[in-house]
């Protein structure tokens, strides 16, 4: 059984391996471990028979909500577990009185656009060269956001 939880110092190993196996530049262990800190966000990790497969960031300031990250490790993709981890991401969203959200994601992902798309998230402009790859060359993102209320 997958559980949605608080992401904690423990898990900061875990987070970094899904994500380094996930996107050509992750974050660092420091940059995760002062995400876990920050009052702003809401860091959360999927976790299966004790063990971290996804993890999660948003950030509150004022009425919005800013996806940063969804990423489920490579061997535990397709089975709703980032849609889990979304759901709990929109859910926080009430308690801070939250009026929209928005998120970057890159023009190549199809599978997270649609995902996005599904919980109603519209199209709202391409940032070009958003997302560097390691080779240095650059990919546009697709901005997207959703009103709340």
């Amino acid at each position: 059984m997958i559980t949605i939880r608080k992401a904690e110092k423990e898990d900061i190993d875990a987070i970094y391996e899904i994500d380094k196996a996930s996107v050509p530049i992750p974050w660092s262990k420091n940059s995760i471990e002062e995400e876990l800190l920050n009052m702003l966000a809401k860091f959360i990790v999927a976790v299966e028979n004790e063990e971290v497969i996804g993890f999660a960031i948003c950030w509150f300031v004022m009425d919005e909500c800013h996806i940063g990250n969804i990423v489920v490790s490579p061997n535990c993709r397709h089975q709703g577990i980032g849609k889990k981890m979304l759901e709990a991401l929109l859910e926080g969203t009430k308690e801070h009185m939250t009026n929209y959200i928005t998120l970057e994601v890159r023009v190549t992902n199809s599978i997270a656009i649609s995902l996005y798309e599904k919980f109603g998230f519209k199209e709202v402009c391409v940032r070009k060269h958003y997302y560097k790859n390691p080779d240095g060359t650059y990919e546009d993102a697709l901005i997207m956001s959703k009103d709340l209320y």
